[in-house]
């Protein structure tokens, strides 16, 4: 029977996530917390049988002698009331959670809307209409969509056809969509190199920065 019980809430679990690794790690973290609540079971009944006073009414003494009597339920209680407790808990564990994110999300500063493809022009008539309906417009980004061409002066299919490559295929197919600024900002932090944000001739070099996480996968 406890096999049956197992193998069902194993099968629910993995059902929900997908994933055997944290299906295995639900049903053991379940298993462990029902004999955590099975051991505190037995510790109230040796407790309550080893030093309750013998000299408390009839009525305690009775009742609480059914706490250890034959075919008595106290376990089973400890272990309901316990993994009650708990789920109780993270119900209200999750409902702070999803509480703070709408919070910080209906926050003056931070956006609840995002628009894309805008054109050039039609971004002062979009500006007029968000503010005529007393919306503020926290920033405008521009963007630019692009492909590699090259890495470290080898062009994208040469390194396609390099079976010793490490470089990823999301890396050389991927559409980008990159922006520009000439500084960083209050999110961003420069973490290695000098950041040029200005070109002063259109015939200079364009210099990009790159999250790190990026250029790692492209290998520069």
């Amino acid at each position: 029977v406890y096999f049956f019980v197992i193998l069902f809430i194993f099968s629910f679990s993995f059902s929900q996530l997908r994933d055997w690794m944290d299906a295995g790690v639900f049903t053991v973290g379940l298993i462990i917390a029902t004999l955590i609540l099975f051991g505190v079971g037995r510790l109230i009944i040796w407790a309550v049988r080893k030093y309750f006073p013998s000299g408390s009414s009839f009525v305690v003494r009775q009742g609480l002698a059914n706490l250890y009597r034959p075919n008595n339920q106290t376990l089973i209680l400890v272990i309901t009331i316990g993994l009650g407790t708990a789920l109780i808990t993270t119900l209200f564990l999750s409902q702070d959670l999803l509480l703070d994110k709408v919070k910080l999300s209906s926050s003056a500063n931070q956006p609840n809307m995002v628009l894309f493809d805008i054109q050039s022009h039609q971004v002062d008539e979009l500006t007029e209409m968000t503010k005529a309906d007393s919306l503020p417009v926290i920033q405008q980004v521009p963007i630019v969509t692009m492909r590699l061409s090259s890495l470290n002066d080898v062009g994208v299919e040469q390194i396609k056809k390099d079976t010793a490559t490490d470089i990823r295929d999301w890396v050389l197919n991927r559409e980008y969509r990159v922006t520009y600024r000439d500084s960083l900002i209050d999110s961003e932090t420069l973490v290695a190199g000098e950041y040029d944000g200005v070109v002063e001739n259109e015939n200079d070099s364009i210099f990009i920065s790159l999250e790190k996480g990026v250029a790692e996968d492209m290998k520069v």
